[in-house]
């Protein structure tokens, strides 16, 4: 897979790598593949995660959100309000 990834990258070749994983953000992805042969810059990889924390970032705009996740997985939202738990109990935080 490294040979074909340099190639493509060498061609200048558009693409995206796309996992279903939810548990660790693309930049721990992209390392994972430098320690197998295969590096993948973070920027090409696609993962749940990251697809939920921009759909959140555009339609929540702003909005406090609570997110269970690895503290890895929390990096995706970067940039946006995140909840703790305990001031996502309390009574009307979503209104502040």
């Amino acid at each position: 897979a490294a040979a074909e990834l340099a190639e493509i990258e060498a061609r200048a070749i558009p693409y995206r790598i796309v996992t279903n994983t939810s548990l660790i953000s693309r930049r721990s992805l992209s390392r994972w593949g430098d320690r197998l042969g295969a590096p993948i810059p973070a920027g090409r990889i696609m993962s749940a995660l990251s697809a939920s924390a921009a759909y959140t970032r555009h339609r929540y705009s702003g909005e406090p959100l609570f997110v269970m996740a690895s503290t890895d997985a929390l990096t995706e939202f970067a940039g946006q309000r995140l909840l703790t738990a305990t001031e996502a109990d309390e009574p009307g935080e979503r209104g502040k």
